[in-house]
């Protein structure tokens, strides 16, 4: 249909389509009156009229970066049209895309259908009910859009992406579509062959890519699991800790700051503060974590909170994997020997890691073997998340930390889980008991430790997730570990040792270094974990929890010990305080 002349002047008309040029036949009716009227309306502005050209297959750039465009179907030309209508200020990313696009070789019409779907991802809340939802959607799309194209870009371009089948390659698309914004590095970081982590005594051989290795159970590739937890039901009862909260419940600040918008939304966001920083102090955190819950979802569209929850809880999870060492730790628990456990776990067995966190906190899916809230473990055994881990506390673990630890303690202490049975394990304790920190904060702690065997449990424990066999060595301790070192170098021993004059702590040694034979140390991952930097929102801050800063040394009540890499947990002993500390090793067998 042609535009009216009194819209658009026909001598203005044939200029765009003269600069728009062969590919202008190629489109579609539509599309050719769209791009006439997108044109015109953005003529003045020769940075956006290059780049919507460039799109088109016709601007300036053309000759040097293809386009996916024009062979693209109407329905998804329209939608990468609006979507470059949103943010025509920056098309770069947008444009990156589309080369990426018309250079994928055998790219079949269902991953095109996928690729456009995540480019066209701020178009789909547009009719969400809630005033606030749409706000706050078009802020989040504004700030997260650029980074989030520029990563498929770069997935689209992966050496690993492009020669994986189609249904791979469209699952890697479908993960990365919803994961937030920070985890989409650590998902194309899954993408590269590793060597250093499978030679923790992992099964896999250098340069096996972790995307692609499996889990014990079922089978089942990370990919595959990971695509599980994007388009499964989630457990609506598991608090994800989005960054915001976090830093807000762990600094003691109101974590949520708004100046503009309506009254309503400025009084939301008072009780916001107030409810966050009462969840710092009261005795029992879960009733007030109920009460957040229940604000952020009042009158808000469940699409919307659903994918922002999902998006919380992949980029928790992708962090976790993709660098153990520097995302996973107890932080206020006494969980050091299962964090230690867990850690391991998801160095040498990432897939295995990620399906026993995704089943924690998804809800039912097609297939699945036990309750919400439930896993197995590779040996048959049952776990079960306590109710209390559900919630937000006041530690800054993840949920899937949050939610693994709790049910693995649980395990220590029982053994599988039978419906019924009360829980042992408390992630909340039920006063403001103080086991495991020094902090004075509310933790965790055992409702009872009758008929509990620390060494021989955790043994058990630790056999039953890792999926192997390990030696209890008590007598001879620091000369076995010599010689498993001499043998297997790179392969960590879980290590329990004397922490302070009441204490007891568990730790992964991952080196016995004499080369210096006149200060001989150990060198070991705490579990207290990186000394990180933070994340409040896109602000990266630095604070004190973890291990200390690189270089500095002890000055508390446990074993004097020195930082040698603060970001990867990493500190040293020296070997007589580590023996005079020596409790017991679990050598691998």
């Amino acid at each position: 249909m042609a535009i009216p002349t009194n819209e658009i002047r026909q001598p203005e008309q044939d200029a765009i389509i003269e600069a728009i040029g062969a590919p202008y036949g190629d489109l579609g009716e539509a599309i050719q009156d769209r791009v006439v009227r997108d044109l015109h309306a953005c003529w003045s502005h020769p940075e956006v009229r290059d780049a919507y050209l460039n799109i088109l297959g016709a601007g300036p750039g053309s000759q040097d970066v293809p386009t996916a465009f024009p062979d693209l179907p109407e329905a998804a030309q329209r939608d990468v049209l609006d979507t470059f209508a949103l943010f025509p200020g920056m098309p770069e990313p947008l444009l990156f895309v589309l080369d990426r696009l018309a250079a994928l070789d055998d790219c079949s019409s269902e991953l095109r259908d996928a690729i456009v779907r995540f480019v066209a991802r701020p178009l789909r809340l547009r009719e969400a009910t809630d005033e606030h939802v749409r706000e706050d959607v078009r802020s989040a799309d504004a700030i997260e859009q650029g980074p989030r194209l520029s990563a498929l870009a770069h997935l689209l371009g992966h050496p690993t992406f492009r020669e994986r089948g189609d249904e791979e390659r469209r699952a890697l698309v479908r993960v990365m579509d919803a994961t937030g914004r920070d985890g989409l590095p650590y998902l194309l970081q899954l993408l590269e062959p590793e060597t250093e982590r499978w030679a923790k005594g992992s099964a896999y051989g250098a340069g096996t890519v972790a995307m692609f290795t499996e889990d014990f159970v079922e089978g089942l590739t990370l990919l595959a699991i990971l695509e599980r937890a994007a388009q499964a039901p989630l457990n609506w009862s598991v608090a994800p800790v989005p960054a915001y909260i976090e830093t807000g419940l762990r600094e003691g600040a109101p974590p949520l700051i708004e100046q503009t918008g309506g009254r309503r939304r400025r009084r939301r966001l008072l009780v916001f503060n107030r409810t966050l920083k009462n969840l710092r102090s009261r005795p029992n955190a879960a009733s007030t974590a109920r009460i957040v819950r229940a604000q952020l979802a009042e009158g808000v569209d469940h699409d919307a909170v659903e994918g922002q929850r999902r998006g919380v809880l992949l980029d928790a999870l992708l962090t976790e994997i993709a660098d153990p060492s520097g995302f996973i730790d107890q932080n206020n628990r006494g969980t050091c020997a299962i964090t230690v456990l867990v850690h391991r776990l998801a160095e040498i067995r990432p897939a295995e890691y990620a399906r026993i966190a995704t089943d924690l906190f998804l809800g039912d899916y097609a297939g699945r073997a036990t309750a919400a809230q439930e896993t197995r473990l590779a040996n048959g055994d049952r776990i079960r998340a306590t109710d209390d881990a559900l919630d937000l506390d006041v530690s800054a673990r993840s949920a899937s930390e949050r939610l693994m630890q709790s049910a693995l303690m649980r395990y220590w202490r029982e053994g599988s889980h039978r419906v019924g049975q009360p829980e042992s394990y408390r992630n909340v304790a039920p006063s403001r008991a103080t086991r495991g920190t020094a902090t004075g904060e509310q933790t965790d702690a055992y409702v009872s430790e009758r008929g509990w065997r620390w060494k021989r449990d955790y043994h058990r424990t630790v056999e039953a997730v890792l999926h192997a066999q390990f030696a209890l060595v008590k007598h001879g301790a620091v000369e076995q570990l010599r010689a498993h070192f001499t043998r297997s170098p790179g392969v960590p021993v879980s290590t329990g040792v004397h922490w302070g004059t009441r204490s007891a702590h568990q730790i992964d040694v991952v080196a016995l270094d004499e080369s210096n034979h006149d200060a001989p140390v150990v060198r070991f991952w705490n579990p207290w974990g990186a000394t990180p930097m933070r994340r409040w929102g896109s602000i990266l801050v630095d604070v004190d929890d973890g291990v200390q800063a690189t270089g500095t040394v002890s000055h508390d009540d446990a074993p004097r010990r020195r930082t040698v890499a603060g970001t990867r947990g990493i500190q040293e002993m020296s070997l007589a305080v580590f023996r005079k500390n020596l409790m017991f090793v679990l050598l691998p067998r």
